[in-house]
């Protein structure tokens, strides 16, 4: 008796530990926006510099707004059509090619703000800005992470 005992104790110490182990659904390890560089970090931008930069992002996310909820009222019209007993092809279809006007549009604003970004840095801090590949990815992580600290993370989104 003292033997099955002693091996159900060791079990549930073992149990525990593997438990233990796994990291909780919400606490699983995402990379984090201080884990990452601002994208404009490096070019030592002046106040004057900083303020335009911020004022255009702050008018892109005006403009960016409508459109990003339209995108999404599409996404769910999408999934309702998809997911239909009787799927309507040519709706499907329509669509699509609806949301990929809207993410065209979205794209184009988005290259026209990061051009007045451009405008106003000087020649040097141009060069470095030009010469860095992830500036686009950084750039919407860094757009990604003020939204998120504005307005707070969304809910139903997971890890994003």
């Amino acid at each position: 008796m003292n033997v099955k005992s002693m091996y159900l104790a060791m079990l549930m110490v073992v149990s525990s530990m593997a438990l233990l182990a796994q990291p909780a659904k919400n606490q699983e390890r995402r990379p984090q926006f201080h884990d990452r560089q601002e994208p404009l970090s490096g070019l030592a931008l002046s106040e004057t510099q900083r303020t335009k930069v911020d004022d255009i992002h702050l008018a892109l996310q005006k403009e960016l707004l409508p459109l990003k909820n339209e995108m999404g009222e599409k996404k769910a019209k999408l999934r309702t059509l998809t997911t239909a007993q009787k799927v309507d092809m040519k709706a499907i279809n329509s669509l699509i090619d609806e949301m990929a006007g809207i993410g065209s549009n979205i794209r184009k604003k988005q290259a026209a703000a990061l051009q007045q970004v451009r405008q106003v840095l000087t020649d040097e801090q141009r060069i470095k800005f030009d010469n860095n590949p992830s500036r686009f990815r950084r750039m919407a992580q860094w757009n990604k992470h003020r939204s998120q600290e504005r307005y707070g993370r969304h809910p139903n989104r997971r890890g994003q």
